[in-house]
């Protein structure tokens, strides 16, 4: 009864914190066209923190190495179509747009948060992918990720599997 609650709790709070979220703004991507790793690295962590679908789609582009920056530092996303611009979701001219580069550690917290904003998918398939991934190679670092989807996950099957899964990571990283 008691962890229902909870359940029922957090739920409410991050549908709350989601009708609160502010969309993109050219300012907070700017500091993924520096070079400044902590600026970068804040930059990133904000995206993560919104998680919304535009914050998404910007992890994805970082990952996939389809963001670019112009030399005014505007970042956009390359596609088939030619540039979009996250901010506004229009096509955009980008002629000067270079590839914006991750450091080693930089792209492995852009890999880990895509993986654990997948555990809060609301598609049943996504995260039964996702958890079946992250079995077959444990993330320590994702170790409060996997407990915060624990906490919300109603089917019981795939709860167990999280249960395995943030077991697994305690093991590799116990505080």
């Amino acid at each position: 009864m008691t962890g229902s609650i909870v359940r029922v709790f957090l739920a409410l709070f991050v549908a709350l914190t989601s009708l609160t979220a502010h969309a993109l703004t050219n300012e907070e991507l700017a500091p993924l066209a520096g070079d400044d790793f902590e600026a970068k690295s804040a930059a990133i962590d904000k995206l993560i923190a919104t998680g919304d679908a535009l914050s998404v789609a910007v992890l994805n582009a970082l990952s996939d190495g389809l963001l670019v920056a112009t030399d005014d530092g505007h970042v956009y996303i390359q596609s088939e179509d030619g540039h979009k611009d996250p901010v506004t979701g229009k096509t955009a001219e980008a002629p000067d747009g270079q590839q914006i580069t991750l450091s080693n550690i930089l792209r492995t917290k852009v890999a880990g948060a895509l993986s654990g904003l997948q555990l809060a998918s609301p598609d049943i398939a996504n995260r039964r992918e996702t958890i079946a991934a992250l079995l077959k190679n444990p993330d320590a670092s994702m170790k409060s990720m996997i407990y915060r989807a624990r906490a919300i996950e109603q089917d019981p099957d795939l709860k167990k599997r999280l249960d395995t899964l943030w077991a697994m990571t305690a093991l590799h990283n116990p505080t």
